[in-house]
């Protein structure tokens, strides 16, 4: 009797929970270029800060779903800094003093910090934790330093963030700025933090950070453009090769990947960098097609490791040349491989698939030049996701008698997170 309360209690709580996602993410959807209020003083409301606190909100229960199997110590834990991770990115969406901007931009990844030193199963959290924190703080220091000179030289009008926009700035207030989005993007060169971050820390801290804490500088690239633009000038074409040709490199680091969660992390910084030259074009066009990334690839990326996570804790290994062929053991498991995947890939007519084709309408409307690496990031991405796929599917392993099947609480998390996917490319095609 307890067992069948206890299901109808999970099963009425999944239902509930769905059921508001499926209406604040049709709404955000809806409501894309209308949102613009202003909230409290020092918080603004706009369809960006919306879409990716309905992201965040979303990525935060499948987090809490995944930690259902812990144990209960460390099930409290863990959930406390889910929740300061959550309530320091939800302030930092709807923030707009500049001040309070830099503030929860530092203090978001805190929670990730502390989940990769207290939950990593390996000596190694520490160099991934001393990674983490050597490269925020690099990279924080030029804004806080922009910002302190701007406050000095300005006066309280360079509070709000609106008002940068109708000023002229020097060019390395725009390179500071530059330089730290870089490093939360993370871009090529700034990346280094990323893989050693996501094989350290749990299911919830990978989830989190690929679904996220990634997006912390696409949205703050997004905010500042206007100073980076008027700051940078025509060197903004300099950029926007260097984050193209540095997704191209970190595509062909992928085919040397034998652990799956650095494969997803390098994934994360081709897309990423893609998202980032889409946003330097200028356009608004770009600019929405960049926010529409963002989305797609946090509920993709953090599906693809909440999958890794439940075959890391069925086999102990995530290298795929132990792990060949293992999904193809777990039917529901292979076509949960296959749908990651292909929507990482940016197949038709998902919400991936816009994104990434408006990017690449607005950079060769914007910088025709960009064609042949553009063409080579297309192919060489199918190659290395199909290969990704028929290393899960074939191939011969010795691991048969450790399998479990997929739970109820896997499948419902991993459709959970892949369908918004699908229902925003419905809801772009009837909009378009």
């Amino acid at each position: 009797m307890v067992g069948i309360i206890y299901m109808l209690m999970i099963t009425s709580f999944m239902f509930w929970s769905v059921s508001q996602g499926f209406f604040l993410f049709l709404m955000g959807m809806m409501l894309m270029f209308y949102i613009d209020v202003d909230l409290v003083s020092g918080m603004y409301l706009d369809w960006v800060s919306m879409m990716m606190s309905i992201l965040l909100g979303w990525v935060m229960w499948m987090m809490l779903y995944s930690m259902m199997k812990e144990r209960i110590g460390e099930m409290v834990l863990l959930c406390l800094l889910v929740f300061l991770g959550f309530f320091g990115l939800l302030f930092f969406f709807f923030v707009m003093n500049v001040v309070w901007f830099y503030i929860w931009f530092e203090f978001a990844v805190l929670s990730v910090l502390l989940m990769i030193m207290f939950y990593g199963s390996q000596p190694e959290r520490w160099r991934a934790g001393t990674y983490l924190v050597f490269f925020t703080l690099l990279g924080s220091v030029p804004l806080l330093c922009s910002l302190g000179w701007n406050e000095i030289s300005g006066g309280l009008k360079f509070m709000n963030m609106m008002d940068y926009i109708m000023v002229d700035l020097e060019y390395l207030v725009g390179l500071s700025m530059m330089i730290t989005f870089f490093v939360k993007l993370p871009v090529f060169g700034f990346h280094l933090w990323l893989p050693k971050a996501h094989v350290e820390a749990p299911v919830a801290g990978s989830m989190l950070l690929a679904g996220v804490l990634l997006k912390l500088g696409g949205y703050g690239l997004y905010r500042f453009f206007f100073i980076i633009k008027v700051s940078l000038g025509s060197k903004v074409g300099m950029f926007i090769s260097w984050s193209l040709v540095g997704s191209l490199v970190c595509l062909l680091v992928m085919f040397r990947q034998i652990d799956m969660k650095c494969f997803i992390a390098y994934s994360s910084v081709v897309h990423m960098g893609l998202m980032m030259g889409g946003m330097l074009v200028g356009s608004g066009f770009g600019g929405r097609s960049c926010i529409l990334m963002m989305l797609s690839h946090g509920l993709i990326s953090s599906s693809l490791f909440m999958l890794v996570g439940y075959v890391y804790e069925q086999s102990g290994s995530r290298s795929v040349l132990v792990l060949a062929s293992i999904l193809r053991l777990l039917s529901i498991g292979m076509v949960m491989w296959f749908f990651c995947l292909f929507f990482n890939l940016g197949m038709p007519p998902f919400m991936s698939f816009y994104s990434e084709c408006f990017i690449y309408f607005s950079l060769l409307s914007g910088m025709g030049f960009t064609w042949w690496i553009l063409f080579t990031l297309f192919f060489l991405s199918g190659v290395v996701m199909i290969s990704f796929y028929i290393v899960g599917g074939h191939g011969d392993t010795t691991l048969y008698f450790m399998l479990k099947s997929f739970s109820m609480r896997e499948m419902f998390i991993m459709i959970s997170m892949l369908w918004p996917n699908i229902l925003g490319g419905v809801v772009l095609y009837y909009f378009l």
